[in-house]
């Protein structure tokens, strides 16, 4: 099945079972913003985030990779440091469209995504 995402209120689930892009937009259109992201689900492979201007014209797969906040450790991690594993994320996004570069090995991927504004 190809990578989904879908709205219920101000819920986005996407489901990721397929190496590639999908661009999750900007939490807050033009306001201050972040995404927090509940990953779940039994799966094999890896995310890495990826943020560029809003709108850009910057291709999906060649934005920079961006750092996010590890709820239950706090700090930073590195720009690029892929997602293996289940984790409760938040990215800093102002101005910016996320972008979740996948890549696929079995099952799917879950992520829940709630924008913060303000």
């Amino acid at each position: 099945m190809p990578n989904t995402k879908n709205l219920t209120n101000d819920l986005f689930t996407v489901r990721l079972d397929t190496t590639g892009t999908l661009n999750l937009g900007e939490p807050a259109y033009g306001a201050v913003g972040s995404w927090v992201l509940q990953i779940s689900g039994t799966f094999s492979g890896s995310l890495v985030l990826r943020k560029k201007a809003r709108r850009s014209t910057v291709a999906d797969a060649s934005a920079p990779t961006t750092h996010y906040e590890l709820f239950h450790s706090g700090p930073s991690t590195a720009a690029g440091t892929a997602i293996t594993g289940a984790a409760l994320v938040k990215v800093p996004c102002d101005g910016c469209d996320l972008i979740f570069d996948y890549t696929a090995t079995s099952g799917t991927m879950v992520v829940e995504c709630v924008p913060l504004l303000g």
